[in-house]
């Protein structure tokens, strides 16, 4: 949108007693000048603003630069996301609301969680549903490893994992989250707008030893299936692989595993680790994931460690 936020020219423009509250100025060409001393605000986010005119200061909980997280703004869908921190940061100024404070913005976040108490139980709920878990669960993965600060959960008998987005955690936490599910560009199913109920320091859970074959596996309810694969879907648990390198590519931080089983396995290496030379022979740990190679889902190792 253009325009201005707000911008009051003279010191006489406005009564006693005005106030701008819970609103959040989005895309605005210009905001805040108001030398209008009888002007009061708080509570309001300011987000991709062209010019801050800076005046007055920003007053009690309001912010610069802080994404609201609306659902679809350039459509003109001003409901808030899950997570967003707009959600109760607002302040009492007489209207209904839910939660335990008003929202900022218009709509108020109407919260629809379903709560579930096994990890694996996530699998069955379509894409869009916010979920709550209450069963803590073993971090495999810091949100420092990849990133793009997303890690993975696993329940502690190691059938069942996700990643999510949202949170700062360390591999071997046990944490309860609340989220969005969503199917990621890749294929793979992940928690989104996640945010950390509960967590402790525990220890890590060791990885399932895998074929290349067995890797992927069929489809689990909503998780797309690997082109030409079957058996249990594994995507999202922690294992390890090993077999003989080729194709590495320093490029792209990436090889090609190859277990003599007849399926090769692309490994997507982190910055901090050196991709292994053609003809070496590795074992691999880390999370199995999928990518989209055109109209298939192939299999793809999102790797931890090498030896």
């Amino acid at each position: 949108a253009e325009g201005t936020g707000y911008r009051c020219t003279s010191g006489n423009q406005l009564p006693i007693g005005c106030e701008f509250r819970n609103n959040i100025v989005y895309d605005c060409n210009e905001a805040r000048y108001c030398p209008n001393t009888n002007l009061a605000c708080s509570n309001n986010m300011f987000f991709e603003i062209g010019n801050d005119l800076g005046y007055p200061n920003l007053g009690s909980g309001e912010t610069m630069g802080v994404d609201p997280l609306l659902v679809d703004a350039a459509s003109g869908d001003y409901q808030l996301k899950i997570g967003s921190p707009a959600i109760d940061a607002g302040i009492d100024v007489g209207l209904t609301y839910s939660g335990s404070a008003p929202d900022i913005g218009a709509v108020e976040y109407i919260s629809d969680i379903i709560s579930v108490s096994e990890l694996s139980d996530i699998a069955s709920l379509a894409d869009g549903t916010e979920v709550a878990l209450t069963t803590p669960v073993c971090v495999t993965v810091d949100s420092a490893l990849f990133g793009d600060g997303s890690y993975y959960l696993e329940n502690e008998n190691r059938t069942f994992g996700i990643g999510v987005i949202g949170g700062t955690v360390s591999a071997g936490d046990r944490v309860t989250v609340q989220g969005m599910l969503t199917t990621a560009s890749n294929g793979e199913r992940i928690l989104i707008y996640a945010s950390i109920l509960m967590q402790r320091t525990g220890q890590t859970l060791g990885s399932l030893g895998m074929t290349n074959k067995s890797l992927g596996g069929g489809a689990g309810a909503y998780q797309p299936s690997i082109t030409g694969a079957s058996g249990t879907n594994n995507v999202g648990l922690l294992v390890k692989v090993w077999g003989t390198v080729s194709s590495a590519s320093s490029a792209d931080n990436t090889f090609l595993l190859d277990d003599g089983s007849g399926v090769y396995v692309k490994v997507a290496m982190p910055s901090d680790l050196q991709v292994p030379s053609d003809g070496a022979f590795v074992c691999v740990t880390g999370i199995s994931s999928c990518e989209k190679n055109n109209t298939d889902t192939t299999r793809l190792i999102k790797a931890i460690s090498l030896s």
